[in-house]
This record gives structure tokens, sequence and C-alpha cells, in this order.
């Protein structure tokens, strides 16, 4: 049972909160105010290190898959710097670490460091590819699991 709610959630994910497309997402740009770093995750699967941006005249934060990992700290000494992203007004993903939103895109002092496409079409093979395929697994591996329950029976 417990893997079929694991499926139907996978599932129910894709189609409540799909990636957005490119005419979905708003511009944000403004001088570079703050810069945190943020902790993802624990110690059984591990953590990710993002970067949190704050930029002048906007409220919240942003984080980026463009300041993920070792490229966390690309913008730590930026400061004052004129950043732009994309991001999803009232998208349903809940903020990261309190306020920071999910944004695409990267342009620091008008030069493009992370394409919003390539983000894009990223969040979607994760939402229409692995996703599903994780489902498909899950639902292989529950159907072993009861035949082979049912021969023992």
């Amino acid at each position: 049972m417990a893997i079929l709610f694991g499926v139907a959630l996978i599932v129910l994910m894709t189609i409540i909160s799909p990636p957005p497309s490119m005419q979905e997402l708003v511009p944000v740009e403004g001088t570079l105010v703050s810069y945190d770093m943020f902790k993802d995750g624990d110690f059984r699967s591990g953590t990710t290190l993002y970067g949190l941006i704050q930029l002048e005249g906007h409220r919240g934060r942003y984080w980026n898959d463009a300041l993920k990992g070792r490229s966390a700290g690309l913008l730590r000494d930026r400061i004052g710097a004129r950043v732009r992203v994309l991001y999803q007004p009232g998208a349903w993903r809940p903020p990261m670490a309190g306020d920071a939103v999910k944004s695409y895109g990267l342009w620091v002092d008008g030069r493009e460091l992370a394409t919003a496409a390539d983000a894009l079409n990223f969040d979607r093979a994760v939402a229409f590819i692995v996703m599903p395929a994780l489902a498909l697994c899950i639902m292989g591996f529950g159907c072993l699991g009861l035949r082979n329950a049912l021969r023992t029976g």
C-alpha cells in the first residue's frame, strides 16, 4: 500500500506542480544587497549548498540551480553587482529557507551566466522523464514484492 501511495504522490506532484513555461516567468532585476548560503538536506541524504540572493527593491530572496553545489559561492563577493533572474509568481513550490523562491537563468552585470531555457529543460526532464521512471521502478519492485509474498503466502 505504501508503494502505491508513493507512486501516486510522484504522479500527483508532476500534475500539480509542473515546471513553468518561459511565458510564465517574470524578470526580477536589481542590485545584489545580500548573499547567504543555505544547506538543504541532512546527514542521511546528504546536503546541498545553495546561494540565496536578495535584490534591492524586491521582497524575499531567490535561489537558483546556477548557485548550487560547487557554484553556490559564485556571487559571494559580488555585493553591489546588478543581478537579473526570472521567477514564477505564485508558484506552488514552497520557499526554501523561509522566503527564497526558485528562479531561472542568471545574469550578472549584463553577462548571462546561466540560461533560463536550460534550467527549464532540466526541470522538465526531471518532472516528465525521471519522476515517471522512478514511479515505474517503484511499481515494479512493489509487484515483485507482492508476487513473492503471494508465492510464500
